[in-house]
């Protein structure tokens, strides 16, 4: 496999992103993480809210301090997958959404991409001095969860998620 590393989101990714996006719409399925497209596909938005997210400045309510990072590969800048790392939890996210949350671009899936970024993602958490993240997924998407357990996560309980989605927590500790 290529050696693969998280990277910010930056004027080089405006296309690929755009491409990525495009993928995504055509499942007709949520993008995850919801936070890589909060405009409808205005790039410039997208930098300047993970540029604020970064450093935790004027967020709004109920926003906290999270990081996005791209998936990428070291021979091709070709977007891979999108994480999204919450520094912290306040009552939603540690309810609903954990620490980090992630999803792999529709034309790259089953190729393990999912279980090295969650595992880059927990690294980065743990250079932090992070000591344990909490990650979710769907009960029904059995693939994020062998994704989950394979980078240590261990079932917290099932939940009911807001729109009646049944969802699993999973500790991993750091």
């Amino acid at each position: 496999m290529i050696n693969l590393q998280l990277v910010k989101p930056d004027e080089s990714y405006r296309d690929d992103w755009l491409a990525y996006l495009c993928e995504w719409n055509a499942t007709g399925v949520k993008m995850t993480p919801y936070s890589f497209d909060p405009h409808q596909g205005d790039f410039d938005l997208f930098l300047a809210e993970a540029r604020r997210s970064e450093t935790g400045i004027d967020l709004p309510a109920g926003k906290v301090r999270a990081g996005f990072f791209f998936l990428v590969g070291d021979t091709s800048p070709r977007i891979l997958g999108a994480v999204s790392i919450r520094y912290e939890l306040n009552d939603y996210l540690r309810r609903y959404g954990g620490n980090i949350g992630y999803g792999v671009r529709v034309s790259e899936r089953r190729q393990g991409y999912a279980k090295a970024m969650l595992a880059l993602a927990c690294d980065h958490c743990r250079r932090l001095g992070m000591e344990k993240v909490l990650v979710t997924c769907d009960t029904a998407n059995t693939g994020s969860a062998r994704t989950i357990q394979a980078n240590g996560g261990i079932l917290e309980n099932e939940v009911i998620h807001d729109d009646g989605t049944p969802l699993q927590r999973y500790w991993i500790p750091l």
